[in-house]
């Protein structure tokens, strides 16, 4: 009886311990180099540009394999609001014009990237006068639902939940025959 408990315990640590601390948390934060470009390829890493002296936002959008993506449409949006739209040129080039200091996110097609965009004269010394993105080719059909699903904290509880649940209702049960048969 002693040991059902201990792990149930143990289940109910585990289960918070999972959410209070995912391992995304434990993830490196990635370093920004000092050049005048940087290749952001992943939408959670935030790529500090400076605008130019009109207010300029300057960039490039390439694939995985370097190669120009000419003629997309690039969004540009704050707060989940559209602020502005543009097409990449002839060699992925996109270029928003009067804008502030902020956080902006933008889009081309299902890719995206952040960018916290510095004035002219408020830029640290690592923010890049142009953001060149790289937009990731997407594998369909290539993830694993089931390794997704059970990476969800959320999913964890419940089957934490359901593992102490289910032996206490077959306790009872069990409790219940007993005290009938009496």
């Amino acid at each position: 009886m002693e040991c059902a408990k201990a792990v149930r315990l143990l289940l109910v640590i585990t289960a918070t311990a999972g959410m209070l601390f995912p391992p995304s948390l434990w993830a490196d934060s990635p370093s920004i180099g000092s050049t005048d470009r940087v290749v952001n390829n992943s939408s959670w890493l935030i790529t500090d540009v400076a605008l130019d002296q009109l207010g300029a936002l300057s960039g490039q959008f390439i694939t995985e394999q370097g190669n120009d993506l000419v003629g997309h449409i690039v969004q540009l949006s704050q707060h989940q609001q559209l602020l502005a739209e543009t097409v990449t040129g002839e060699h992925g080039q996109f270029r928003f014009t009067n804008l502030r200091g902020g956080v902006y996110n933008l889009q081309l097609g299902d890719h995206s990237a952040i960018c916290r965009c510095w004035t002219y004269s408020t830029a640290p010394p690592h923010a890049v006068n142009e953001a060149v993105l790289s937009a990731k080719d997407v594998m369909r059909g290539q993830s694993n639902p089931i390794a997704r699903g059970l990476s969800n904290p959320w999913v964890i509880t419940g089957i934490a939940l359901v593992a102490v649940a289910i032996p206490v209702a077959l306790h009872n049960h069990r409790d219940d025959r007993v005290a009938a048969s009496q």
